[in-house]
C-alpha cells in the first residue's frame, strides 16, 4: 500500500451520475527518495458475475501518467506532491452494486511501479447513481394501479375465502418520496383476520453470460436464459408488523405508507445485473390452517439528477460520453 497518501474527490460524497465529470487530487508525503518507474492514476467501472462462470464486462477503464523517471534516474523524490486527475462517466454506466451472485464496482487506483520489488498501490471507490428521463418512461407506471390476491382458508376443512387488493396511484417514486398505498382486505371466511406485515424487497437478477434481451424488473416477465445461467436474490430492507382486526365476512380498508431511505439504488436494467423492488403485504388469519396469504406490488424507484458543486471547478457535464471501448493499445 501506499502509506500517507490520499484520494480526494472534489465532491465529499463521491457520488455521481452518467455524463458527470470526476475530478479530484491525489496527495502524496515520502519522506525520502523512492526508487520508481512510474506513478499512474487508473479509473475504473465493472459488473461482474460469479456462478455458473466468472464473467466481466467493463463499463470504465483508463489511466493517466503523472510522473515517468527520467534521464535513467529512477527516484521519486521525496517531498509532498499533489496529482490532479478529471475523468467523465460514461452515458452506459449502471449504478453500484454488491449482491451475493454479482457486484457493480467503480474505484481511483494509484500505482508506483517499483522495479525488482512489489508496486505500492492504493485505491477509493466512487458512486454511480441512475438519471431517469422522465420523459421516455413508460406513461402505466404514473397511472393508477391494482394487485390482487385470493385464497381458501383452511386445507381439509375450508373455511371459507380470502382476498387481499392493493391499490395505488401510481408505481413510480423518486429517491426520498414517500410510497402510499391502500389495502382492502375482504374476510369471506368465519375466522378473523388478526395481523398484516409490511415488506419493501430488493430483487436482483443476474446473468451468467451478457445478454441482449434486458429483463424487465417492472414487469413479471420471466427471463430468457436456462436456469444454470441466471440467479435471483431478495433482500427485505424494511418490515413492519401491525395487528388488525377484520371480522368474519367483513371488508377493511387501511392506508399504508412507506418512506425508502435516500441512498436506496435506483430500479435499472443491465445485460449482467438488474434491480427492481416489490412492495409485499402479508395478512394473517386466525384459522388453523392456511392462513396466509401475501400479495406484491411491483414498484419502481428512480432517481433525479441534483445539482452538486464542487469544490475547485465547474464542469459542463450535459454531454454523456459514449459507451466505453478499449483503446487500441489495450487490446
Amino acid at each position: 500500500m501506499l502509506d500517507n497518501t490520499v484520494i480526494r474527490f472534489d465532491r465529499l460524497d463521491a457520488r455521481y451520475l452518467p455524463g458527470d465529470m470526476v475530478t479530484g487530487d491525489v496527495i502524496m508525503h515520502t519522506v525520502e527518495p523512492i526508487s520508481a518507474r512510474f506513478l499512474k492514476i487508473s479509473w475504473h467501472g465493472e459488473a461482474s458475475v460469479d456462478f455458473s462462470k466468472n464473467t466481466r464486462k467493463i463499463y470504465l477503464s483508463n489511466y493517466k501518467m503523472v510522473w515517468q523517471s527520467k534521464n535513467g534516474v529512477n527516484q521519486f523524490p521525496a517531498g509532498d506532491h499533489c496529482f490532479r486527475f478529471s475523468f467523465r462517466i460514461p452515458a452506459d454506466c449502471p449504478p453500484n452494486h454488491c449482491g451475493y451472485y454479482g457486484k457493480i464496482d467503480y474505484w481511483i487506483a494509484v500505482e508506483m511501479d517499483r522495479p525488482w520489488r512489489r508496486n505500492l498501490e492504493g485505491f477509493k471507490t466512487f458512486y454511480v447513481s441512475k438519471q431517469t428521463d422522465l420523459t421516455s418512461i413508460d406513461k402505466s407506471f404514473l397511472c393508477p394501479a391494482r394487485f390482487k390476491n385470493h385464497r381458501l382458508s383452511g386445507t381439509i376443512f375450508v373455511d371459507g375465502g380470502f382476498t387481499v387488493q392493493v391499490i395505488m396511484s401510481k408505481r413510480l417514486f423518486h429517491l426520498g418520496e414517500t410510497i402510499r398505498a391502500t389495502v382492502k382486505i375482504h374476510n369471506n371466511t368465519d375466522k378473523p383476520i388478526v395481523s398484516l406485515k409490511s415488506d419493501l424487497v430488493k430483487q436482483s437478477h443476474y446473468h451468467a453470460m451478457p445478454n441482449h434481451q434486458l429483463c424487465p424488473m417492472s414487469t413479471s416477465q420471466s427471463c430468457p436464459l436456462k436456469a444454470k445461467h441466471r440467479r435471483d436474490e431478495e433482500e427485505v430492507l424494511n418490515s413492519g408488523e401491525h395487528a388488525i382486526h377484520v371480522a368474519p365476512f367483513h371488508t377493511k380498508h387501511l392506508d399504508m405508507k412507506l418512506t425508502p431511505h435516500s441512498a436506496l439504488t435506483p430500479s435499472f436494467e443491465s445485460d449482467l445485473v438488474s434491480i427492481g423492488y416489490l412492495w409485499c403485504f402479508t395478512v394473517k388469519s386466525a384459522s388453523l390452517t392456511g392462513k396466509e396469504l401475501q400479495c406484491n406490488a411491483r414498484i419502481v424507484v428512480v432517481s433525479e439528477k441534483k445539482k452538486t458543486t464542487t469544490k475547485k471547478y465547474t464542469w459542463d457535464a450535459t454531454i454523456p460520453p459514449p459507451p466505453y471501448s478499449p483503446r487500441n493499445d489495450q487490446i
